[in-house]
């Protein structure tokens, strides 16, 4: 699967793939991107569909957390017999948006009462006015008032804000209206189908068909006016001169809206079958098409509009910004706030081929080679309705190999009168070559070693390179306006200021270059004979990414503003002060180096006593290293333990797991551990070292019916099981930290404890 061009985004979205379709999921914990790609340095997680079942099966699930919820289904049907099989599968999940303003985190933006700073900005229901020039409002001691609550901001005078005069309307920015959004809204309908024939001869033809449609929705707080211009001239301006105004309109006149609907579809056509006596050959195509369109509403102004809005001194035309509740007609509104409308085409057309056999035998055993190749095609298009178009167009094509060679081999008997044969050491070698028609050619290699010098104790080591261009959606953005105030971003060189009335431009960067990275690892894993069902392992890693590919925050950015020339653009200095901030870019940079390694440690066990079934386990990750140069030439710094918007890592992350099966029940405990780290800036806040705990039981209704009146109600069912799941069981939500957006995003999710129960039944 691909980054897609309906989502317009930096990875591929998995809602687009029905779950009820996954048959598993496989980790690769090694780098493996001479096989797989420049994307797999550090790993593969590979999804695999459902190729078949026999009967019909069905799902249904609900979930719920306060302020929010989802619920899923999905039926399946499929057979087969020795020539062949099939499945069909469809499936529907819709979730609802959780928003800022449903969590109380966030209604109070006065974050002293938690050792931070004072958050509450103006941009309020109704909002503050204030003077366009150093001198006092006009019949005012002040420079600003609050506008009074109530009424229609009609018919005011300069003597009703007399009350008001040196006060401003504070508040939440992020919690008014609806709230930004925490968790979006989805809608989503997906159909799964697969196929496979066996020819005579052996050989076989296959076939997958993916089509989904997904809606993403989030209503969210209410239309921002930034310290706006009202001419003196506008119907509802009670001073007689040009004031400014900072508010958020009241939801009557609509809230800022984003909706994204995708079609995709994605369907692959392959044949296999042996060539030559122990050589298999697979041979596939596939197209992969996503096709979307991206709204907003109520988010980007038509200035000239709003402008003319302003300066009307018709009630009728002009925008009133002194009120909390309507502000002007409809057909008003929709002048100044058209809404924005992107249309978005991806499009990936590949075909690939691999040899898989045995040239030759060693002493050892044989040795296993696959040699393959494929070459794509990938088209991206955006274009914003009566504005910009963006896209482009790439094609690409590899050659890979690889090799397992087994060097050692204990021989049957060796180790007593009936020991069976196991590999000793064996080598893993393989190697890629990579064409892009954009970004010239590069050579990725990978190696590993296994080494078992006994049979319960596995030794093994894996190095391997990686190359990886843009891909053609960061290359090829639409500029989009936002304001500087929706990013919370404070000027360091103007005392830490708020930035009011500035522009964050989303942007590509053409200057992007590849990623290249090397990825290391050595482990060991041991099943001690005398302690049956009981597995150690250990392994050490690490990972160098030159030229890292990331989307600079803006607040980044603004920190870092000489190493990043260009993203930041101010006003004329002032009186030997830096001017304020007019626009910051928002755009993708090569980062100069990310260096990270660590290593992973487990402990299981499984036993059996009487009828009960029990495992244990725990896991932890240790991370000793994880420097971030942020631009070429730049000095590293470390951010182990220390919170950063994009690459981070806390030195410690756990997990406990505690299972126990006895009949038709099963019920499991997990608990999850975030290590302490500290927050970013110089305040040195503590965060993390917590625990989330989380259970989960299970029932096999068609055993517990044996012998009970359930029983006949389910004659006819091969398998019915319920199953309950509560996450985060104690309900922690995310810490405060001191910056926008006041949480970490990276470690967030503002669910809470959330509880989904699940019914699966098959005939």
């Amino acid at each position: 699967m691909q980054v897609s061009g309906a989502s317009g985004s930096r990875f591929f979205n998995l809602n687009l793939i029905p779950m009820a379709a996954v048959e598993r999921v496989e980790i690769v914990p090694v780098g493996s991107s001479a096989v797989y790609g420049g994307d797999a340095l550090a790993g593969v997680v590979n999804i695999i569909l459902k190729k078949q079942i026999d009967g019909i099966a069905l799902d249904a699930r609900v979930g719920a957390a306060k302020g929010a919820g989802d619920g899923s289904i999905s039926l399946a049907t499929g057979g087969g017999d020795a020539s062949s099989s099939y499945l069909v599968l469809g499936s529907y999940r819709k979730t609802t948006p959780l928003t800022m303003a449903e969590r109380d985190f966030f209604l109070d933006a006065d974050y002293r009462r938690m050792g931070g700073v004072d958050s509450r900005a103006r941009y309020c229901t109704p909002g503050t006015v204030s003077s366009n020039t150093a001198a006092n409002l006009p019949g005012l001691n002040s420079t600003f008032a609050a506008i009074p609550s109530g009424g229609t901001g009609q018919g005011l005078s300069i003597a009703d804000f007399a009350a008001t005069a040196g006060q401003a309307n504070l508040c939440s920015s992020y919690a008014t209206g609806k709230g930004y959004v925490l968790a979006h809204g989805t809608e989503t309908l997906g159909l799964h189908a697969a196929g496979d024939f066996q020819f005579r001869g052996g050989w076989s033809a296959f076939g997958e068909l993916t089509l989904s449609k997904d809606r993403l929705r989030a209503e969210e707080t209410g239309i921002l006016m930034a310290n706006v211009l009202v001419p003196a001239s506008n119907a509802f301006n009670p001073f007689g001169v040009a004031v400014r105004v900072s508010s958020r309109l009241g939801t009557e006149n609509g809230v800022e809206t984003l909706q994204r609907d995708t079609k995709f579809a994605r369907a692959l056509l392959g044949v296999r079958g042996e060539v030559l006596p122990g050589w298999e050959l697979e041979a596939t195509a596939s197209s992969t098409l996503d096709d979307g369109q991206h709204r907003t509403w109520n988010v980007t102004a038509n200035a000239a509009a709003r402008t003319a809005a302003l300066a009307s001194s018709d009630p009728a035309q002009a925008l009133n910004l002194f009120t909390a509740g309507r502000a002007a007609s409809d057909e008003v509104l929709a002048a100044i706030f058209p809404g924005v409308v992107r249309n978005d085409e991806g499009r990936k057309d590949q075909v690939g081929a691999f040899l898989r056999g045995s040239p030759l035998n060693l002493p050892a055993g044989p040795v296993d080679v696959i040699i393959g190749g494929e070459a794509a095609r990938d088209r991206y298009l955006s274009q914003i309705v009566g504005g910009t178009r963006s896209g482009g167009n790439r094609s690409s094509s590899a050659a890979y190999g690889e090799a397992r060679v087994p060097l050692w081999r204990e021989g049957a008997g060796a180790s007593g009168a009936g020991s069976k044969a196991w590999d000793l050491a064996t080598l893993t070698l393989a190697a890629r070559r990579d064409v892009y028609s954009d970004f010239g050619g590069a050579n990725t290699y990978q190696a590993g070693l296994e080494i078992r010098p006994v049979r319960s104790m596995l030794l093994r080591g894996s190095a391997a390179s990686s190359f990886k261009p843009p891909t053609l959606v960061q290359m090829n953005i639409n500029n989009v306006s936002l304001t500087t105030e929706a990013y919370g971003i404070r000027d360091p060189q103007r005392g830490n200021a708020l930035v009011t009335g500035g522009e964050v431009l989303r942007a590509a960067n053409r200057d992007l270059g590849p990623e290249k990275g090397n990825a290391y690892s050595l482990g060991a894993v041991w099943e001690p004979a005398s302690l049956s069902g009981t597995r150690f392992g250990v392994t050490a890693w690490r990972v160098k990414i030159d030229g890292l590919i990331g989307l600079l925050w803006p607040q980044t950015a603004v920190d870092n503003e000489a190493q990043f020339p260009g993203f930041v653009t101010r006003a004329p200095a002032s009186g030997g002060v830096p001017g304020q901030i007019t626009r910051v870019l928002y755009s993708e940079v090569n980062y100069g180096r990310l260096e990270t390694s660590g290593a992973d440690m487990e402990i299981a066990h499984a036993w059996k006593r009487g009828a009960t079934k029990w495992s244990a386990s725990a896991s932890a990750t240790r991370t000793r290293q994880y420097d971030v140069a942020l631009s070429p030439g730049a000095a590293a710094a470390s951010r182990l333990g220390v919170r950063a918007v994009d690459y981070w890592a806390p030195e410690w992350k756990g997990r406990l797991q505690l299972a126990v099966e006895q009949g038709p029940w099963s019920v499991g405990l997990t608990n999850r551990y975030l290590g302490a780290y500290r927050d970013s800036g110089t305040d040195e806040r503590r965060l993390g070292g917590y625990w989330i705990h989380d259970v989960a039981a299970s029932v096999n209704l068609k055993r517990l019916g044996l012998g009970s009146g359930l029983s006949a109600g389910l004659s006819g069912v091969k398998d019915a099981r319920l199953s309950l799941a509560i996450a985060n069981l104690a309900d922690r939500l995310p810490e405060y930290v001191g910056s926008s957006p006041y949480y970490d995003v990276t470690q967030a999710d503002w669910r809470g404890r959330y509880a989904s129960l699940q019914l699966s039944v098959s005939w």
